[in-house]
């Protein structure tokens, strides 16, 4: 064994050997499907998952069980032991030749504990703990699979897994590794049958693209301004999304966007975020796709292990998605992944075949994958389950979703000049004091007709408010070019009037969340935010869980009673 040291831990690795299947297997050729050799899949990616000491298997190795349940897993799964190969017109091919896949066993110096949470994604010493594929490693006539597995001081230890992409994708890997578990606690146990079956993902005869798949768009216009830097130039950082954190981007949405899923929130969120660090060009056109598995659009037998995900993509001008609302970016998302149906599917693999299987879309295009419900972290060697299991860490252009303790982490890759900038932006938005135009939009929603009068009702008693501020807003402002800051004095002043006699108005309209019309547009955020803060001051008490939200909606509904009470002094009478 070879001794590796560095970034304080020591690791001594043996000889990769070869594993075979602990039986004779078929020797066949098997075709991957369209969706298998597209372009964008010819590369490997890796996932890793820590176990800590398990008492009643203090007597067993983790690195001979695991070898024995990989040996015994490939019999049923014998196309994992072959090579790929490329055919006519680059068409890929597995040569079921029964020659292995690679596997390392290793040593480390250091317990479970004393990794704390650089285990989780970007793992802090990954190149300790996974196989050391070569630099010039290709996808043909390579192994599909290598390993290796770590021992720990404590008892525990480190199992990760690199893959060829083109065979299966992530769900399919866990299948695989979930059998490789089942037959290393018990050779004889009952598994999962695998399914082969890649015809379901082969073009229609004739192929024809039916939908409209921006994910595939040829980018005419490109970038001055990429994501695209050298190795050494890239950060890669990871963002913890707990209740909390979670909570707070929900509260920027509007009410019929506040039903979706955390994936769609978070991808949004990232999204918006790092356009906004890239500081494009706000006409530059720019992408996310989300993978979305086709099962239950598709009529997948259950055993599959092959790729079965398509990603579409939502679009925007780069302007657009940074000046509009969180919710703007979520509605985007949600519409692309509304296009998502089973014509959609077929659309895609016919569109691999009649274009040659294109590249996707990379200039401006982000990707997000959501590995929470994989189940890297239900993988039991005998050991138990996990402390994390998922991704290594991100790529560039893609990001994943893992578990992680009580939350979610996101690993994301960006040059390092963008990183600090994306920092600052995901710390406004996940910000309890932030506040949000969307937040005061989202209560328009739900309005109820029944209080459209109060606000008319309370018009005299404003314009009451008004006439008796108005000099002392004078006397406050200079010059007429202060606007903004006279409306927020004008308000402000408006409100130490008015309060004692309209709250019994103003406090329905508030709750039922009636809006007029949206803010001015001279009302900025700043303006708002130094308004709330003044109106803070004289608001009534509130049972709403989330006090500040309250404050805005109450700011909200004044701002527009005002506003209604102007205009319709303003008016001349008929």
């Amino acid at each position: 064994m070879a001794w590796n040291s560095c970034d304080g831990i020591s690791v001594r690795r043996s000889e990769a050997e070869v594993v075979v299947a602990a039986k004779a297997t078929r020797n066949e050729v098997k075709h991957l499907s369209d969706i298998d050799d597209h372009e964008g899949l010819r590369m490997h990616l890796s996932f890793i998952m820590f176990y800590k000491r398990e008492e009643a298997m203090k007597e067993f190795d983790p690195v001979m069980i695991i070898k024995r349940g990989i040996s015994e897993a490939l019999v049923h799964y014998y196309p994992l032991a072959g090579r790929v190969a490329e055919g006519p017109n680059r068409k890929l091919v597995v040569e079921c030749t029964g020659e292995g896949v690679m596997f390392v066993e290793a040593q480390a110096d250091v317990s479970l504990e004393d990794l704390g949470d650089s285990i989780g994604p970007p793992c802090l010493h990954r190149k300790h703990f996974l196989y050391q594929l070569p630099a010039s490693q290709e996808i043909l006539a390579s192994p599909l699979l290598f390993f290796q597995v770590t021992r720990l001081l404590c008892g525990g230890f480190v199992f990760a897994v690199c893959m060829n992409h083109v065979v299966c994708d992530s769900f399919g890997l866990v299948q695989f590794l979930n059998t490789v578990a089942t037959m290393a606690r018990d050779p004889h146990a009952a598994i999962q049958q695998p399914v082969w079956r890649r015809d379901i993902f082969s073009a229609r005869n004739p192929p024809r693209v039916t939908c409209t798949h921006h994910e595939f768009e040829d980018v005419l216009h490109h970038s001055t301004t990429t994501t695209s830097s050298s190795h050494e130039d890239l950060s890669h950082e990871s963002f913890f999304f707990g209740k909390k954190e979670i909570q707070t981007l929900r509260d920027h949405l509007p009410q019929n966007l506040q039903k979706c899923s955390t994936v769609e929130l978070l991808t949004a969120c990232l999204w918006k975020c790092r356009t906004m660090a890239l500081d494009l060009d706000p006409n530059e056109v720019v992408g996310v796709s989300s993978f979305v598995t086709t099962h239950g659009k598709v009529d997948v037998p259950k055993g599959y292990y092959g790729n079965a995900f398509v990603f579409p993509m939502a679009l925007s001008k780069a302007g657009l998605l940074c000046e509009n609302s969180l919710g703007y970016a979520l509605g985007l998302i949600r519409e692309a992944k509304g296009r998502m149906s089973e014509e959609y599917v077929r659309s895609m693999v016919d569109l691999m075949v009649l274009k040659g299987r294109p590249m996707y879309r990379t200039q401006g295009s982000f990707f997000v994958g959501d590995m929470t419900r994989v189940g890297f972290g239900e993988v039991d060697f005998g050991w138990g389950k996990p402390v994390y299991g998922g991704p290594v860490g991100a790529i560039p252009l893609s990001s994943y979703l893992a578990r992680f303790k009580n939350g979610i982490m996101v690993p994301i890759l960006l040059p390092q000049l963008v990183m600090k900038k994306f920092l600052r932006e995901l710390s406004k938005i996940t910000s309890e004091e932030e506040f949000d135009l969307s937040k005061l939009q989202r209560i328009a929603f739900d309005s109820s007709r029944q209080y459209k009068p109060l606000i008319f009702l309370a018009a005299p008693i404003i314009l009451k408010c008004i006439w008796e501020a108005k000099a002392r807003t004078e006397e406050e402002v200079e010059s007429k070019k202060h606007n903004e800051w006279s409306l927020v004095l004008f308000l402000t002043i408006s409100v130490q009037f008015a309060m004692p006699t309209f709250t019994f108005l103003l406090k329905p309209i508030a709750l039922t969340g009636f809006v007029v019309s949206k803010p001015s547009p001279s009302l900025s955020l700043f303006t708002l935010q130094s308004f709330i803060h003044q109106f803070a001051t004289f608001s009534f008490s509130s049972k709403l869980h989330h006090a500040r939200v309250a404050t805005c909606i109450r700011t909200q509904a004044l701002a527009n009673a005002l506003s209604v009470a102007d205009r319709s002094l303003s008016q001349p009478s008929s």
